[in-house]
Protein backbone atom coordinates (compact mmCIF):
# COMPACT_ATOMS: atom_id res chain seq x y z
CA UNK A 1 0.00 0.00 0.00
CA UNK A 2 1.34 3.46 -0.87
CA UNK A 3 1.98 6.39 1.40
CA UNK A 4 -0.71 8.99 1.98
CA UNK A 5 0.39 12.08 0.08
CA UNK A 6 -2.58 14.34 0.63
CA UNK A 7 -5.83 14.42 2.57
CA UNK A 8 -8.72 16.45 1.19
CA UNK A 9 -12.49 16.34 1.00
CA UNK A 10 -13.88 14.99 -2.25
CA UNK A 11 -17.40 14.27 -3.39
CA UNK A 12 -18.86 10.80 -3.80
CA UNK A 13 -18.90 11.37 -7.57
CA UNK A 14 -15.17 12.14 -7.57
CA UNK A 15 -14.43 9.12 -5.35
CA UNK A 16 -16.45 6.90 -7.69
CA UNK A 17 -14.45 8.17 -10.67
CA UNK A 18 -11.13 7.55 -8.89
CA UNK A 19 -12.08 4.02 -7.79
CA UNK A 20 -13.40 3.06 -11.22
CA UNK A 21 -10.23 4.38 -12.88
CA UNK A 22 -7.93 2.53 -10.48
CA UNK A 23 -9.81 -0.77 -10.64
CA UNK A 24 -10.71 -0.64 -14.35
CA UNK A 25 -7.93 -2.89 -15.61
CA UNK A 26 -7.50 -4.98 -12.48
CA UNK A 27 -8.61 -8.58 -13.06
CA UNK A 28 -8.63 -10.03 -9.55
CA UNK A 29 -10.13 -7.73 -6.93
CA UNK A 30 -9.63 -8.27 -3.22
CA UNK A 31 -12.75 -8.63 -1.09
CA UNK A 32 -12.45 -5.01 0.07
CA UNK A 33 -11.89 -3.70 -3.46
CA UNK A 34 -14.91 -5.65 -4.70
CA UNK A 35 -17.13 -4.27 -1.94
CA UNK A 36 -15.95 -0.72 -2.58
CA UNK A 37 -16.56 -1.07 -6.32
CA UNK A 38 -20.02 -2.56 -5.69
CA UNK A 39 -20.90 0.30 -3.34
CA UNK A 40 -19.95 2.95 -5.88
CA UNK A 41 -21.70 1.12 -8.72
CA UNK A 42 -24.92 0.94 -6.66
CA UNK A 43 -24.65 4.56 -5.55
CA UNK A 44 -26.37 6.84 -7.99
CA UNK A 45 -24.70 10.21 -8.15
CA UNK A 46 -24.60 12.91 -10.76
CA UNK A 47 -21.69 12.84 -13.18
CA UNK A 48 -18.39 14.32 -12.08
CA UNK A 49 -18.81 17.03 -14.72
CA UNK A 50 -22.19 18.07 -13.30
CA UNK A 51 -20.81 18.03 -9.74
CA UNK A 52 -17.90 20.25 -10.80
CA UNK A 53 -20.29 22.78 -12.35
CA UNK A 54 -22.41 22.73 -9.18
CA UNK A 55 -19.25 23.14 -7.06
CA UNK A 56 -18.25 26.28 -8.96
CA UNK A 57 -21.73 27.73 -8.52
CA UNK A 58 -21.76 26.96 -4.78
CA UNK A 59 -18.23 28.32 -4.38
CA UNK A 60 -19.33 31.58 -6.02
CA UNK A 61 -21.90 31.92 -3.21
CA UNK A 62 -19.05 32.03 -0.69
CA UNK A 63 -19.90 28.78 1.09
CA UNK A 64 -17.23 26.96 3.14
CA UNK A 65 -15.53 24.15 1.18
CA UNK A 66 -16.60 21.42 3.64
CA UNK A 67 -20.24 22.51 3.30
CA UNK A 68 -19.96 22.56 -0.50
CA UNK A 69 -18.71 18.95 -0.51
CA UNK A 70 -21.50 17.88 1.83
CA UNK A 71 -24.15 19.60 -0.30
CA UNK A 72 -22.77 18.03 -3.48
CA UNK A 73 -23.01 14.58 -1.90
CA UNK A 74 -26.52 15.22 -0.57
CA UNK A 75 -27.90 16.91 -3.68
CA UNK A 76 -30.55 18.69 -1.54
CA UNK A 77 -33.97 19.20 -3.06
CA UNK A 78 -35.73 21.22 -0.37
CA UNK A 79 -35.15 23.35 2.73
CA UNK A 80 -35.40 20.32 5.03
CA UNK A 81 -32.40 18.79 3.26
CA UNK A 82 -30.53 22.09 3.64
CA UNK A 83 -31.32 22.29 7.35
CA UNK A 84 -29.81 18.84 7.81
CA UNK A 85 -26.60 19.91 6.06
CA UNK A 86 -26.47 23.19 7.97
CA UNK A 87 -26.96 21.46 11.33
CA UNK A 88 -23.91 19.28 10.71
CA UNK A 89 -21.84 22.37 9.91
CA UNK A 90 -23.29 24.49 12.72
CA UNK A 91 -24.25 27.24 10.26
CA UNK A 92 -27.50 28.78 9.15
CA UNK A 93 -28.38 30.87 6.13
CA UNK A 94 -31.36 33.09 5.42
CA UNK A 95 -34.12 32.05 3.02
CA UNK A 96 -32.58 34.07 0.18
CA UNK A 97 -29.31 32.11 0.39
CA UNK A 98 -31.20 28.83 0.77
CA UNK A 99 -33.10 29.61 -2.44
CA UNK A 100 -29.83 30.32 -4.27
CA UNK A 101 -28.34 27.04 -3.04
CA UNK A 102 -31.38 25.00 -4.03
CA UNK A 103 -31.40 26.65 -7.47
CA UNK A 104 -27.96 25.11 -8.11
CA UNK A 105 -29.39 21.61 -7.67
CA UNK A 106 -32.54 22.22 -9.68
CA UNK A 107 -30.68 23.35 -12.79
Amino acid sequence: MGDILEIKNITVAEAKEIINTQLKDKKDLSLAEGKIKDFFNKTTTPSVEKVRVQAKELDSLGLPFELVVQLLDMQPQDTDDLRLAFSKQLVDYDSSMQTKILKVFRA
